[in-house]
């Protein structure tokens, strides 16, 4: 059985590649993550990345990128997970649940079995939104959350065994005949179990963000309609047909040009041919070389100029960036910045980038500057200018940086 053949283009928003995460909150404000980067090749899902015990946000926004979508699984502490049987409504389980609650204050989901018993996963709205709003302040589309234990279900499609019974750190769940019958807490962490499902091997610590990929994209259901995220997959959809339509443009414009080179290719070695015929006419020789010295002169301007070089300034400023402390505030960043002559004439300084700034921890500065000195292409990183700020205790700084864009791969 392959149920991978109907993940389509269309629900995958033409995207190949996708992340998902199982958030488990900890005690203390802390958190441990489990990462998955998939992409879908043909038929088959290839784990591109495996990574566990992320233990920080700022840890875990370093390993994604902000152009692949996010499904989203919340564990742990403030996420309420309970056995149950199964009652007319939402409102009436809820209630069972939580017998004072109200149902506007929570995200609630669960299933029911064939035996008319629900499993319920329930968490505070505010909670949920927390989070969500943290993916979101750093640019993160989430297509889906699953909190608790609401997609472990999913895997009865693919098991082929009457007994099935594995581990994670926090949870040990019970499959019987091919259906999911009961699961229970592990009171302290415990050593996750190495499982085999549809000839894929790989440790029950990413099982909890797996089932909920598979419950996204390959059965097609939405776990919830929060706003944030309703927002999130329209945000989604619509910066991926930009992209697309971008491309499209940039194809039709390319291909333009390649025409009209082309043509321009034509024509300028027929000219050649009539050069010949054309030389009785000296004064419309004569233009001519007035308009090849002019555009000859222009060049040279341009080259003096530095601006002829194919430099990959994003580049650059992604280098540069992925490298900055967090103390540090950017004022600005110049790359081949102007200059003034004694007589008042424009040039640009080749091979430079000027960056100003703040910081409040001249240590962080400097371990920065020593970061992009290990960069291939830079050449060399000083300190222009430092001076320290009473206000705020922040110190103003002039970083110089020389690069050699012959070194870049």
């Amino acid at each position: 059985m392959n149920i991978f053949s109907n993940i389509s283009p269309l629900s995958l928003f033409h995207q190949n590649q996708y992340a998902s995460i199982d958030l488990y909150l900890l005690p203390d404000n802390e958190i441990e993550v489990n990462l998955l980067i998939i992409k879908k090749i043909k038929s088959k899902l290839v784990f591109e990345k495996k990574i566990s015990e992320i233990d920080s946000f700022d840890e875990l926004f370093g390993h994604l990128k902000k152009n692949i979508p996010i499904v989203l699984t919340i564990n742990g502490k403030g996420i309420l997970c309970k056995k149950t049987e199964n009652l007319q409504n939402d409102t009436e389980l809820i209630k069972q649940v939580l017998p004072n609650a109200t149902t506007k204050d929570f995200e609630f989901q669960y299933f029911t079995n064939d035996k008319n018993i629900s499993f319920c996963s329930i968490a505070r709205l505010s909670l949920v939104e927390k989070i969500l709003l943290r993916f979101k302040e750093k640019g993160f589309f989430i297509l889906d959350i699953n909190i608790g234990i609401s997609s472990i279900n999913v895997l009865e499609e693919l098991i082929d065994t009457d007994q099935f019974k594995f581990s994670t750190e926090y949870y040990k769940y019970h499959f019987k005949n091919q259906k999911f019958v009961d699961f229970t807490i592990n009171k302290q962490k415990k050593e996750a179990d190495t499982i085999n499902i549809l000839g894929m091997e790989f440790e029950s610590t990413f099982i909890p963000g797996f089932t909920s990929f598979l419950k996204y994209f390959i059965e097609k259901k939405q776990s919830t309609n929060h706003p944030v995220i309703n927002t999130s997959r329209t945000d989604f959809h619509f910066y991926r047909k930009f992209r697309i339509a971008t491309f499209l443009s940039l194809s039709i414009l390319f291909s333009t040009l390649l025409i009209n080179y082309f043509f321009f290719d034509h024509f300028f070695h027929k000219s050649g041919k009539l050069k010949s015929e054309l030389s009785q006419y000296s004064k419309i020789l004569e233009k001519k070389e007035k308009l090849l010295k002019t555009i000859q002169k222009k060049k040279e301007t341009i080259k003096a100029l530095g601006l002829n070089n194919n430099i990959k300034y994003a580049f650059f400023m992604d280098q540069i960036a992925s490298k900055m402390p967090s103390s540090i505030i950017l004022g600005n960043m110049s790359f081949q910045p102007q200059k003034k002559t004694k007589n008042n004439k424009l040039y640009f300084e080749k091979n430079k980038i000027c960056i100003t700034g703040k910081t409040k921890n001249p240590t962080e500065l400097n371990y920065w500057i020593k970061e992009i000195e290990k960069l291939e292409w830079v050449i060399d990183a000083s300190l222009g200018d430092y001076t320290f700020q009473n206000r705020e205790n922040l110190a103003s700084f002039n970083l110089n940086i020389i690069i050699d864009p012959d070194k870049i791969i």
